[in-house]
């Protein structure tokens, strides 16, 4: 269970770190404002939860982005 949270929270930092570094180029390339405010808001959520969910809602989460990625129409 624990290596389970551990890599799930480098995962998260993971999607930080590439939703932070998407927000820049989009702002660079002169993309849209909500573009850099949507991708600057997923990062702070990636961060948020790499760096101060609980255990519980970290799995959760995860539990979460698991079962949209099965989902298919």
């Amino acid at each position: 269970m624990a290596s389970r949270v551990t890599v799930t929270r480098w995962l998260f930092m993971v999607g930080f770190v590439l939703s932070f570094a998407l927000a820049l180029v989009v702002h660079g390339a002169g993309g849209p404002w909500y573009g850099l405010a949507v991708l600057g808001l997923m990062a702070l959520g990636a961060a948020y939860l790499a760096m101060f969910a609980s255990d519980e809602l970290l799995l959760r989460v995860d539990g979460w982005i698991a079962a949209l990625l099965r989902w298919s129409p």
